[in-house]
């Protein structure tokens, strides 16, 4: 599911192709986006929300994002933005300066080859749904909402667990105050 345009257009913040989107990215920026594959689809589905996908990015182009088949990583920005799923939401962490920024590049950089398993995440949302009684603290294994939310936790921009203990969904970390829009993509095909 693309993420729709009304949906785009609540949020309040400029339409821009996806070059000079790209040009506006500042170190840890976040990106919300939305897939097409089945695992997007029950996070969408679960979580009532069009946002299905989150992670870090860097004005270089680069990600660090978690996904099905990568675990954490480095991705490519321009994956999602103008890409075939629809828009792209950019995000940034209000109040964040440079001494930030170094610090929690490198907490994200250190997540990099940790693993995605997709069974927690959708135990996770589960837990969220109160359908599962939550049976672990903590995960070893990190999701994309999951690695923002660690890589931010012990911060001022720290997401909360919710009351079941669960990890925050890609929904969730858009919903932040402190997470303010910047710019989104929408090319019409």
């Amino acid at each position: 599911m693309a993420l729709p345009f009304q949906y785009i257009q609540e949020i309040e913040c400029e339409f821009v192709s996806p070059e000079i989107a790209f040009s506006m990215v500042k170190p840890l920026d976040l990106f919300f986006c939305c897939g097409t594959d089945p695992v997007a689809k029950i996070i969408e589905g679960v979580t009532h929300s069009p946002i299905s996908h989150c992670g870090f990015a860097f004005p270089d182009g680069a990600t660090i994002e978690s996904t099905f088949l990568g675990g954490v990583h480095i991705g490519n920005l321009c994956d999602y933005l103008g890409g075939s799923d629809g828009p792209c939401i950019i995000g940034r962490l209000a109040g964040m300066d440079d001494v930030n920024r170094d610090a929690l590049g490198l907490l994200a950089y250190e997540q990099i080859g940790k693993k995605y398993e997709v069974t927690e995440e959708i135990q996770q949302l589960m837990d969220k749904l109160g359908m599962l009684k939550h049976v672990a603290a903590r995960w070893t294994k990190l999701y994309c909402s999951a690695l923002v939310q660690d890589v931010l936790r012990g911060t001022l921009w720290e997401i909360p667990d919710d009351p079941t203990g669960a990890n925050a969904t890609p929904a969730d970390v858009w919903r932040q105050t402190f997470v303010d829009p910047v710019v989104a993509t929408w090319e019409r095909r």
